[in-house]
């Protein structure tokens, strides 16, 4: 499973996505678990679920370099959310 701190608020896109190394997609299995740990003022999660999509469906989305990292940006509405209980 990857952890994202925050989501990427202002998307070229206009959506939220999130930026995934493309290094770390690579480790992850046939299906990427991302867990996003960004908590409002009050402490509670804003996504509290675990997102889930397949590698295959990865190909296409943008991606650029961040201090020499390849992130690949993804827009969270493309992922599908699992319910923790």
């Amino acid at each position: 499973m990857i952890r994202i701190m925050k989501p990427i608020w202002n998307a070229d896109t206009g959506r939220r996505c999130i930026g995934l190394a493309v290094h770390k997609i690579l480790q992850e299995g046939a299906i990427v678990q991302v867990e996003i740990s960004y908590t409002r003022k009050d402490g509670t999660r804003i996504y509290p679920n675990i997102f889930e999509i397949s590698r295959s469906k990865l190909s296409g989305y943008p991606e650029r370099v961040i201090k020499g990292v390849r992130i690949m940006e993804i827009p969270i509405d493309a992922f599908k959310e699992s319910i923790v209980r």
